[in-house]
């Protein structure tokens, strides 16, 4: 997601093609814009905003334009030593089908999903 403290921290890309690391790193000619995704959480979801999607921003031939995409600022990386987070990584347990699904009645492109229980 793009939040105002990290979406201009940008570090490195390693790319595997033909089994062989690729380094792509950050310059000067790097752009930004703004993501669809405007929150995540693990525990509160996701809030996604349509407007702000952008077509064919992942295709080749897509010349991206001001003001929407700005460049990106290029900063020093952390100096301290990084290292694993402490946790166990996320892993499917259970699946949870829907009980109901509710339209808006003021707006019915909006979907409520109804799980039956606290999914967090």
């Amino acid at each position: 997601p793009n939040r105002e403290d990290n979406h201009e921290r940008v570090l490195k890309l390693v790319l595997y093609i033909n089994g062989k690391p690729v380094l792509n790193t950050t310059d000067d000619g790097w752009l930004s814009a703004r993501s669809p995704v405007v929150y995540d959480s693990v525990y509160n979801g996701e809030t996604y905003d349509q407007n702000l999607e952008t077509s064919g921003w992942d295709t080749v031939h897509y010349k991206p334009t001001a003001p929407q995409w700005r460049p990106v600022k290029k900063v020093h990386g952390p100096t301290n030593k990084m290292y694993v987070q402490p946790m166990e990584p996320m892993k499917l347990t259970h699946r949870l089908n829907p009980v109901d699904i509710y339209r808006l009645a003021n707006n019915k492109d909006v979907q409520i999903v109804d799980f039956g229980e606290n999914s967090a």
